[in-house]
């Protein structure tokens, strides 16, 4: 995997030497084996409705706070699958009210979540991916972001001799 353009342009050496950086500590990562399957409660799986775009699932989230993956009732996930090509069109997994991941830390709102397109040869390809965290820690620091990551402009690229 190799970074080929940001926003329209040719990288710069900054831009590249930070990429690969990321790279090698997601894939240093101990929690590597955690996956989509691990994120869904399985017994909380519930079909909602099907429209055009797919099935649409209801579920609880589990994910490791301290500890090993557990359900998180505060939490809500939906997820979108295609039944037609076979794939996950979305997922997302959001607060409903205040969450309380751990002590001194209380947040009002939380949301990520992924968005898959299908490309003009039927692969499926990242659309967006969005995290967003609102709260405050510790009665001291409140905190507001917002990440939101738009993917286009699919193209094949040859093979790099690197």
């Amino acid at each position: 995997v190799r970074l080929v353009s940001v926003d329209g342009r040719e990288p710069s050496a900054e831009e590249l030497e930070d990429f690969s950086e990321n790279r090698q500590e997601q894939e240093s990562e101990d929690n590597s084996d955690f996956g989509i399957r691990d994120l869904i409660d399985e017994a909380s799986l519930e079909f909602t409705h099907e429209d055009a775009e797919g099935a649409h699932f209801r579920f609880v989230p589990r994910f490791a706070i301290e500890g090993q993956p557990e359900p998180q009732k505060d939490l809500v996930g939906e997820l979108v699958l295609d039944r037609e090509d076979g794939f996950i069109r979305s997922l997302e997994v959001r607060s409903e009210g205040v969450f309380k991941p751990k002590f001194g830390i209380k947040l009002t709102k939380l949301r990520f979540g992924f968005r898959f397109q299908v490309l003009d040869d039927g692969t499926p390809a990242p659309e967006y991916v969005i995290t967003e965290i609102k709260g405050r820690a510790y009665l001291l620091a409140n905190f507001d972001e917002k990440v939101e990551i738009h993917y286009h402009s699919f193209g094949l690229q040859q093979p790099s001799d690197e």
